[in-house]
């Protein structure tokens, strides 16, 4: 009688405890999910903010490039215009202004080398046409040809002959 006495406490005591890690579980279950909840929108929050911070620095990004082209093409209009009204040594300063911002610019090294020959400086003429013809857009035949044609040109009117026929070869193929 004392033992089935002791197997029903013991069988109440194990039941309240399984009654009692039960709510624990229930309890840490619930609170793992409210910091869970609570993270998740976290990191929502950080990750709007990341792509608000990042549309900020491309937009910032865009306006000093933006910047940076508008000035050089500001240079090129007034380096054209100065061409244009035979202004050569103010063209050529534009224009080699604009090569500071952008040394890669096939049109501004073929507007100095028509500077260059409105000035008589041959040697310089020629290295501009030759960087026009090497920057010009490589699905543009066309002007990597003229710039090809302005070379042999200014070879043609030094009196180097070969030197022209190989330009204009090189301008044909």
């Amino acid at each position: 009688p004392e033992a089935a006495a002791n197997a029903r406490k013991l069988q109440a005591t194990v039941e309240d405890a399984a009654k009692d890690i039960q709510s624990g579980l229930d309890s840490t279950r619930g609170a793992i999910a409210e910091v869970g909840s609570a993270i998740c929108e976290q990191l929502t929050n950080v990750r709007w903010q990341l792509a608000q911070q990042g549309d900020t620095l491309k937009g910032i990004l865009d306006v000093l490039k933006s910047s940076r082209s508008n000035e050089c093409r500001q240079l090129v209009q007034q380096g054209e215009r100065n061409l244009e009204a035979k202004f050569y040594p103010e063209a050529k300063e534009r224009f080699t202004l604009a090569l500071q911002q952008d040394n890669t610019d096939y049109l501004v090294h073929q507007n100095l080398g028509f500077v260059h020959v409105r000035l008589a400086e041959f040697d310089a003429a020629l290295q501009h046409f030759e960087r026009a013809a090497v920057f010009a857009p490589r699905e543009n035949r066309l002007l990597r040809a003229a710039a090809k044609t302005h070379t042999a040109r200014v070879h043609y009117a030094t009196d180097a002959y070969p030197a022209a026929e190989r330009a204009l070869v090189e301008a044909l193929g």
